[in-house]
């Protein structure tokens, strides 16, 4: 089993891909495996586009997974962004999880990046391309966050990165 593996070689905490049902569905069958062999590394549930989702139909891989990883750019887009990124804070709310904002290039909110791109247009001496992106990569991370908090979760359980 590679999160053994992982672990025995000094791994901290793994992080494991949650993207389909039977991913899900593996996730308590994982964690029982790896406390019966003694190996107490933290499973960190990785989702894309359809947490919210396996989340609430699977409860239990909610319970066994240590934290959950959020993505922005990932977590839905136009209307449904919102309402299910708030799926995914009220599962972590419910089963006190702490949650993981993790932002990056590849998946970045693209109505954000739009938004801030189009505020940066209309300045006398705009920023460069590189500087809109990285002040997108942090507006994210901070909006995120911000909406975690209204919805119930507790800062202490919030990480940026």
């Amino acid at each position: 089993m590679q999160v053994k593996e992982l672990a025995r070689a000094g791994s901290e905490m793994v992080r494991i891909t949650v993207d389909t049902p039977a991913a899900a569905a593996a996730v308590p069958y994982i964690r029982e495996q790896l406390d019966k062999m003694d190996v107490l590394v933290p499973l960190i549930g990785d989702f894309h586009y359809n947490g919210h989702t396996l989340l609430n139909d699977y409860p239990e891989c909610a319970k066994a997974l240590s934290k959950y990883r959020i993505n922005p750019g990932n977590v839905g887009k136009g209307a449904k962004r919102d309402p299910q990124f708030a799926q995914m804070i009220e599962a972590a709310c419910k089963y006190d999880k702490p949650i993981r904002i993790g932002v990056n290039w590849g998946s970045l909110d693209q109505d954000l990046l739009a938004s801030i791109m189009d505020s940066n247009a209309a300045l006398a001496n705009p920023k460069t391309a590189q500087e809109v992106m990285i002040e997108a990569l942090i507006q994210s991370a901070l909006q995120s966050a911000e909406k975690a908090v209204e919805l119930g979760m507790n800062p202490d359980q919030i990480l940026l990165s």
